[in-house]
């Protein structure tokens, strides 16, 4: 789901690249409702995108409550990631320059790069491995804690929030 994020055509290129059919659909397209009334899941998965809003501002994009019930995997990045957090009553922190000085590597340019480190027993870790990776991750914006039947399974160095995902036990039902 396109939330207006700037590499919403890259992921998707990715994802064909590994041999999986994807689609793009606006965050707000009505087949959406669609599928989300039908018994079988329309998708084996869904990324929810980034996007330039602010998922605190009043008419920002949102996410729909039956789409955090359908028994298939979400991956939200970004603005994706901060929704899904907050729809379970995770806290976001608003504005990180006044409010954690102390995560430089969030307010630099978008050609940098940081580190984050991979939780072992994680999901993300069966297909990426258990490791440092590399990412682009440029924020204003950051998830503080994650609320219910999520985990943290990513950090930064500076201790933010880079990646969450379902609660194993949840992650059936």
């Amino acid at each position: 789901l396109d939330y207006g994020s700037q590499y919403t055509l890259l992921i998707a290129r990715r994802i064909r690249e590994m041999g999986v059919y994807s689609e793009i659909w606006p965050c707000n397209d009505a087949r959406l409702q669609v599928a989300l009334g039908q018994d079988e899941p329309v998708a084996c998965g869904i990324i929810l995108s980034g996007g330039p809003s602010s998922v605190a501002v009043e008419g920002a994009p949102s996410v729909k409550g039956a789409l955090l019930q359908l028994a298939i995997p979400l991956f939200g990045i970004c603005y994706g990631m901060q929704l899904m957090a907050r729809a379970r009553g995770g806290v976001l922190t608003a504005h990180l320059a006044s409010q954690m000085p102390e995560a430089q590597c969030h307010q630099l340019s978008p050609e940098q790069r940081h580190a984050i480190s991979i939780e072992a027993t994680s999901r993300l870790a069966s297909i990426l491995g258990s490791r440092i990776e590399h990412v682009n991750s440029l924020h204003q914006q950051a998830v503080r804690s994650v609320g219910t039947m999520h985990r943290i399974v990513a950090t930064s160095p500076d201790g933010l929030i880079e990646a969450i995902e379902l609660e194993p036990e949840q992650a059936s039902t």
